[in-house]
């Protein structure tokens, strides 16, 4: 790792609780690492209510409200999206740890996570850049997220 301490913030899926099994352990990792975690206080929330896991010492912190050098989306795509729209004009690299079952976004499987991490925290990574793209419409209130990345799909 470098000299620097690194911070994480963690953003996830609050709605099924089986996509949630890896966060202790990556937690643990990061902290092993040397690494400040912060979480997202409603993945926070639904991680202790769902999996009764104890997650050590980690900061809550609410909206966009966080100051760290990675972000990490633990779900499938729409989670990495929305964690895209978090982030916003702070320009943090996102990890994706996919949850789910495809993820062209969200492309680190949860079993390479902990060596995934590793080697970011060592500055052993590429950056892959996204264009960052907002819709706006006259008039009618558009259902979803305002922000995309690289592409948009009218319906």
């Amino acid at each position: 790792m470098t000299g620097k301490k690194l911070r994480f913030a963690i953003f996830g899926n609050t709605f099924q609780p089986k996509k949630s099994e890896s966060i202790v352990m990556m937690v643990q990792a990061l902290h092993r690492m040397g690494c400040d975690v912060l979480i997202d206080r409603p993945f926070l929330d639904f991680v202790v209510r769902e999996r009764q896991a104890d997650l050590g010492t980690v900061v809550p912190f609410d909206g966009n409200n966080f100051d760290a050098d990675f972000a990490v989306s633990m779900g499938g795509d729409g989670t990495f999206l929305q964690t895209a729209a978090r982030v916003g004009e702070k320009e943090t690299p996102i990890i994706g740890i996919n949850t789910g079952r495809l993820g062209f976004l969200a492309d680190v499987h949860p079993d390479e996570a902990e060596a995934t991490l590793q080697a970011v925290a060592s500055g052993n990574y590429l950056l892959e850049d996204h264009t960052t793209i907002t819709v706006t419409t006259r008039g009618q209130q558009l259902q979803g997220t305002q922000h995309a990345l690289n592409y948009i799909a009218v319906l």
